[in-house]
């Protein structure tokens, strides 16, 4: 069978201009309406603050920090259509009362000035890196088995566990893992409120709270630990970028006050 490549080269390319209209139209549309998409509005405003630090922060560790800006970028872009699928789901609950997903964020607007310092210095060995990692791929497995039981309550202990883990790396490495900390305290807090939503709604939301909630559990993964990897060799210049470019997210109080 001889293949026309012509013709092959005009639906490629036709598929990829329907694509490319179809996700310019896509991003416009979600912009429009971004105060009712909470998800994808955390990282829309979190994209938006990250570009406009990335000059300041390249400028001041002699372009140290770029590459973690771009890594930072990228990953929050990647999950831009998830969390727009998600946020379109949630809707149905938010109209009965249930503010999933948008009472589950911490809005951008009280993160620290792009000019706080670390609260260490050190750069972390490659070995405890290796270990956080090994750390995280067990919780999410097991993890994964109590979201698919609706154990939500489960899910967040085991957040709080690593949480206290990470937290403990941090005083005796001398060194940050905000971005490990961030995912740990967004994935911990969804599944403190996944619990209350699930007992309110008498279980109606659970298949969505194991989708929301799961989708956190996977950002579990060792892109996150390269962000802090990055983000050490700054730190250690004295600029603390992750660190001002998150929100302190109540994961901790909230958990302990539900025991």
């Amino acid at each position: 069978m001889k293949i026309n490549l012509k013709k092959l080269s005009y639906i490629i390319t036709a598929v990829v201009l329907i694509i490319v209209i179809f996700g310019v139209g896509l991003y416009f549309w979600a912009e429009k309406n971004r105060q009712q998409f909470c998800f994808y509005r955390h990282l829309s405003d979190a994209v938006k603050i990250n570009n406009e630090r990335k000059s300041y922060y390249s400028k001041i560790t002699a372009g140290i920090s770029e590459g973690t800006s771009n890594n930072l970028i990228r990953n929050e872009r990647m999950l831009m259509p998830v969390a727009l699928w998600l946020d379109i789901r949630a809707q149905k609950f938010i109209k009965k009362g249930v503010p999933i997903v948008c009472n589950d964020f911490v809005e951008m607007n009280g993160i620290e000035s792009k000019e706080g310092k670390p609260f260490y210095a050190n750069i972390a060995n490659e070995s405890v890196f290796e270990r956080l990692n090994s750390d995280f791929e067990n919780t999410k497995t097991e993890m994964r088995k109590y979201n698919q039981q609706n154990d939500f309550k489960k899910v967040s202990e085991m957040a709080y566990s690593l949480l206290l883990k990470v937290e403990n790396i941090e005083k005796e490495t001398k060194s940050n893992f905000c971005m490990a900390r961030h995912v740990i305290d967004s994935l911990g807090l969804a599944a403190v409120h996944a619990g209350g939503y699930s007992k309110n709604s008498r279980g109606e939301i659970d298949s969505f709270a194991q989708s929301f909630v799961g989708t956190q559990i996977s950002g579990l993964s060792n892109s996150i630990l390269d962000i802090d990897r990055g983000a050490q060799k700054a730190h250690q210049l004295g600029v603390g970028i992750v660190c001002n470019d998150v929100p302190k997210i109540p994961f901790k109080e909230e958990h302990e006050n539900n025991l």
